[in-house]
């Protein structure tokens, strides 16, 4: 259902999941955080299938694309997922609703509404026009595929709604309770116990109910309905702080990250020259060979051919893309795939990223492993993230600057120095051609790829296992490769002038033997580098001018000559947006400080610091609302006489429809008296308009 107010016009309506208190607005302070599920307790052999329906999505030019949805009866609106909505092209409406859920608590807001017609998956004159609100999720519902279709009689011979019912196709759609009413039929079928019940619809036949399945582990729940999960705003803050906060280091792997783990030291290999062969761990017992995400071309082409009209407006851009492209083949990083497989596997759909501050890549392709397919499902969604494997930044830092000669280096093409085995090179294949008069080419990467949500483990995972198994050769390397590395950065150094020069030989020899070459090279003491060729060694910040003479090191500016680091603030010291919890966490996160002092008795840590803050604020807020503006609301105009408002007067503008903490704020600029000499209506200035208000309606803010 939804609602408006006055103050601004916001709207909010109620999830399936909401209580039957109808024409409750959902509250605009911040709440505690909920999961919008129900979860309860199954049989082990039984499982709750939701009723879905494959249906064909039409947009407003004709174009179709099939879908998977939910039918809820309990629901008031319509969604869609934002991913099915930008592939239709639908042009959406401007809106401003809030999404309730159990016992009331704001679950999601959306900003746009868009309209579409469904039709059956099958030939059929039936349509149906649906209004929806567009949400990044819709539901992270997947019929399990254990359940046993064949065995059910009373549906043999139907035309089901959804006739992949058993496949893993991610939901799309949550149609409403007036879409049911508009495709629902008389015709019911009934099954034995466990079987599902099947409801006559305009778009086929609808299971729904439970059912038996092959096998369920003895803790997995049975999921009946999901809709979205928000994540509150003050615990967003509270991560943040908590990220900052001092954690021990944690030894203990989670069974993904132990699966992870486990699947790479059973997989790697070595080819003739050093380097790393990994395959790419998947979840869930996946392997490359059996996986079955959907089609993924589509979407490919159509970046690229977005792209393309971007080169016609960019030359620059061109030029420098189709240099890393060219780049890419000559270093033989990719390769033209068999064009009779051009569609199987993974396309990844690459676009421009842009990095000034950079020293030698100031454009980066990258290329996006979390793109959905037509099924709804992304090649990252399939993989191990993995451990973290990267040290503490904070430790890094202070362990470099221990040294008396300090060094740093960076690993070149850290990545892509790292092969991926051929069996796993067609799920990650791209689209690609030098001039738009030539055909389109497909091609596939045959290192590890920025974008897959494998690739930062995978990387750090092959310098650390080179640490492990060459450091009897590399006693002073070795320690480096597993402590003072943070991703492709190296940050050490020694307190003689002989072991730094011995160190740094050292790494430049144990890299290479996996072909992990070093650049970049930066030094407090230029003996350090006179003997390494000028073509590894980053620009002498002696013969820059500022602010270019600083050089960046793990988000720090380091001088080397005078060995100083800095860090920057990028806070404009003039504070012109109002103080919410919004902008300070905007403003915090333009903060880097490595090296924040922790827990000390002078200063509480921020965590802590943060909470405090919260509470006193959350005070204040409390006896504003309780104490003065309770006061401020009566006026004794029967027992004695009230203050004359006059122009230029603060006032609070009464609204009944909302709580005084809503209430604007105006002032006075014009009184306009009756034939009696009394003032009874009173034209005020808000923030965004001028207009006339009853004086009743006006109560004087004490500013003094």
């Amino acid at each position: 259902m939804v609602h408006e107010t006055e103050e601004p016009a916001k709207q909010s309506i109620q999830s399936p999941e909401s209580s039957h208190a109808h024409n409750s607005v959902s509250p605009e302070d911040d709440s505690d955080k909920s999961t919008l599920m129900h979860i309860t307790p199954a049989p082990k052999t039984c499982s709750v299938l939701l009723a879905s329906v494959l249906v064909k999505v039409i947009g407003p030019h004709g174009h179709s694309i099939l879908a998977r949805g939910l039918v809820d009866q309990c629901a008031q609106s319509s969604f869609i997922s934002e991913s099915l909505c930008q592939r239709l092209r639908l042009k959406g409406r401007n809106t401003n609703v809030e999404i309730l859920g159990l016992a009331g608590n704001k679950q999601a807001s959306c900003k746009k509404s868009v309209s579409f017609k469904i039709k059956p998956h099958f030939h059929s004159p039936f349509a149906c026009d649906v209004d929806a609100f567009v949400v990044s999720k819709v539901s992270s519902y997947i019929p399990g595929n254990k359940i046993v279709f064949s065995n059910w009689k009373h549906i043999q011979g139907l035309t089901l709604a959804d006739p992949q019912q058993y496949e893993e196709r991610g939901i799309e759609l949550l149609l409403s309770a007036a879409i049911h009413a508009k495709i629902v039929k008389d015709q019911v079928k009934k099954g034995g116990s466990g079987e599902p019940i099947a409801t006559c619809t305009a778009l086929g036949w609808m299971l729904s109910g439970d059912v038996q399945i092959q096998q369920v582990e003895p803790s997995e729940p049975s999921t009946v309905l999901h809709c979205l999960e928000t994540e509150d705003l003050t615990d967003l803050l509270r991560k943040f702080w908590e990220q900052e906060d001092f954690q021990p280091s944690r030894k203990i792997l989670t069974p993904e990250e132990q699966e992870c783990e486990d699947f790479f030291m059973s997989n790697y290999n070595r080819d003739f020259s050093g380097h790393f062969i990994v395959r790419l761990p998947f979840k869930d017992d996946e392997t490359a060979e059996k996986l079955q995400i959907g089609n993924s071309y589509s979407t490919a082409k159509r970046m690229l051919d977005r792209m393309e009209r971007r080169f016609v407006k960019d030359d620059h851009l061109q030029e420098k893309y189709k240099a890393f492209m060219r780049e890419y083949i000559n270093l033989k990083h990719m390769k033209v795939a068999n064009p009779e497989t051009d569609l199987d596997g993974f396309y990844l759909p690459h676009h421009a990223v842009w990095k000034e501050s950079s020293a030698t890549t100031k454009l980066r392709v990258v290329f996006n492993g979390s793109q959905k397919t037509d099924k709804g499902i992304s090649l990252n969604d399939k993989l191990h993230i993995g451990p973290n494997l990267l040290p503490d930044l904070a430790d890094v830092v202070l362990r470099w600057r221990t040294y008396r000669f300090a060094f740093t280096a960076d690993i070149e093409k850290m990545f892509r120095q790292v092969l991926v085995d051929e069996r796993d090179q067609h799920l990650q294949k791209i689209l690609w051609r030098f001039d738009a008069n030539e055909p389109v080419l497909s091609y596939q990467l045959k290192t590890v790829t920025y974008g897959l949500a494998c690739s930062p483990y995978l990387a750090n995972r092959c310098v650390r296992e080179l640490g492990r198994s060459e450091g009897a050769h590399y006693p002073l390397a070795a320690p480096v490769l597993l402590d003072e590395i943070y991703m492709d950065d190296v940050l050490t150094g020694e307190h003689t002038l002989e072991n730094a020069r011995r160190k740094q030989e050292e790494l430049i020899n144990m890299l290479m033997v996996s072909g992990f070459p070093l650049r970049k090279w930066a030094a407090n003491d230029q003996e350090l580098l006179e003997w390494l060729p000028q073509e590894v060694v980053a620009a002498d910040p002696g013969d820059l001018p500022q602010p270019e003479s600083r050089m960046a090191v793990l988000g720090l500016s380091w001088v080397p000559q005078e060995d100083n680091i800095f860090f920057r603030i990028s806070i404009d010291p003039v504070l012109t947006k109002p103080i919410t919890k919004r902008n300070v966490l905007s403003n915090i996160s333009k903060l880097f400080d490595p090296l924040e002092p922790r827990v000390t008795d002078e200063e509480l840590p921020p965590l802590k610091r943060w909470l405090l803050l919260s509470q006193m604020s959350q005070h204040f807020w409390d006896r504003w609302s309780a104490e003065y503006l309770k006061s401020i609301q009566c006026r004794s105009k029967w027992t004695q006489e009230s203050p004359a408002l006059t122009v230029g007067d603060v006032v609070l503008i009464k609204n009944e429809m909302t709580s005084p903490a809503k209430w604007p704020l105006a002032v006075i600029t014009d009184l306009h008296p009756g034939s009696d000499g009394l003032a009874r209506v009173a034209t005020v200035r808000t923030a965004t308009s001028t207009f006339k208000r009853p004086i009743v309606k006006l109560i004087l803010l004490i500013t003094g």
